[in-house]
């Protein structure tokens, strides 16, 4: 279940539930992740682990930069 893997995803990089929803895939960046806290709006720079990575391959099928990395959310207006 692909669903299950972001949740590992969200374990890894420690990053809120609600901000791992909204990736994109131009928020990564030499194998980090940076974004902006949706509960603060602070900036935030995490280091994305070999687990992490592995877990963002299976997902790799955007058709550009902006395309949220979880494809099932693409259609959800966010």
């Amino acid at each position: 279940m692909r669903s299950k893997r972001i949740y590992q995803f969200f374990y890894f990089a420690g990053t809120r539930l609600g901000d791992v929803l909204k990736l994109k895939w131009a928020d990564f960046h030499d194998c980090r992740l940076q974004y902006t806290m949706g509960k603060n709006c602070k900036p935030g720079s995490v280091k994305i682990s070999d687990k992490a990575i592995a877990i963002l391959q299976q997902y790799i099928d955007k058709k550009d930069d902006t395309d949220l990395v979880l494809p099932e959310l693409r259609s959800v207006d966010l």
